[in-house]
């Protein structure tokens, strides 16, 4: 309209037909990229486009006497055209919303299936570490109670050589201190001719008649409370 009413009728006319015919074929170019391209929904904006195009071309040959006139040609043709691109267009905008919806919902499925693949992972790793604080702490308590065996041990063979007292003041301080006694009585034992003895008797025997010996010694010393400091 503007070109139009700048200059005069018949030429304003011919430039806004020129005009809208150099805007039709850049639509038409960018449309045939698309389908070319395999673009979702291109080929409804082609047929939009092309109807668009028809109606127009054949209002335009009507109005410069190349096709008759009549009610088609100048009324109907262009409306028409436009009507059904419009029509298209709804269907290419209804296409791509739905291949968006789409896309949203295998995108949500996608992340769905990497969150519980990371919990997956996430359990298996708990698991394997769960497995690797469980095998730390047996062996944390199997050396525990190997410490605790040594240890009783320990303080069994020092109650062996040593009195209680004396004992339990070396575990709590790793001294004991000297102690003073007002009477106090030492006995030294010994088997009489051992070296002979034990050249006539087998090991076996040898070894019976020492422990016979020596649990009989242990029985006296209990009983009457007296302290065996070394055995050789």
């Amino acid at each position: 309209v503007p070109i139009i009413t700048i200059f005069n009728f018949p030429v304003g006319i011919v430039l806004s037909y020129t005009i809208s015919f150099y805007f039709i074929t850049c639509i038409v170019i960018v449309t045939v990229k698309s389908v070319k391209a395999k673009y979702p929904s291109s080929i409804y904006l082609l047929l939009a486009i092309a109807f668009s195009v028809i109606g127009t071309f054949i209002f335009i040959l009507a109005s410069l006497n190349v096709l008759p006139q009549n009610d088609f040609t100048v009324v109907y043709a262009m409306p028409l055209g436009s009507n059904i691109e419009a029509i298209l267009f709804s269907l290419a905008l209804g296409n791509k919303i739905d291949m968006l919806r789409k896309e949203n919902v295998f995108s949500q499925h996608k992340a769905l299936e990497a969150s519980l693949e990371n919990e997956r992972i996430v359990r298996e790793q708990n698991a394997m570490l769960e497995e690797k604080v469980l095998a730390r702490t047996a062996e944390i308590t199997k050396q525990k109670e190997i410490i605790e065996h040594q240890m009783e041990r320990t303080d069994h063979l020092l109650l062996n050589i040593l009195p209680a007292e004396i004992a339990s003041e070396l575990q709590n301080n790793g001294f004991a201190k000297a102690r003073s006694h007002q009477e106090a009585t030492v006995l030294f034992t010994d088997f009489k001719g051992f070296t002979n003895l034990s050249e006539q008797l087998g090991i076996d025997e040898l070894h019976k008649e020492l422990d016979y010996c020596f649990r009989g010694f242990d029985d006296i010393v209990e009983k009457y409370g007296v302290e065996k400091i070394k055995t050789i």
